[in-house]
């Protein structure tokens, strides 16, 4: 189970994770992202998603995608 920081860095990990040529954190409603999270799972609990539920949750708040 992640705390509220620790769930945000991982979702910032996640993001960036193919290099933040492709993707930075700065491209996403991290805070909507967490509490996401947190809805979903009854608390800060990534583990508990799975991957499409994981990367949909981020792909919901793209930035970019929202207008945001």
């Amino acid at each position: 189970m992640h705390t509220n920081l620790t769930a945000r860095e991982a979702v910032i990990t996640a993001i960036e994770s193919a290099g933040t040529d492709v993707a930075t954190r700065d491209e996403y409603d991290i805070d909507g992202i967490v509490d996401a999270i947190y809805e979903a799972t009854g608390g800060y609990d990534i583990d508990a998603l799975d991957e499409g539920e994981f990367w949909g949750i981020i792909e919901d708040h793209d930035l970019a995608l929202t207008g945001n």
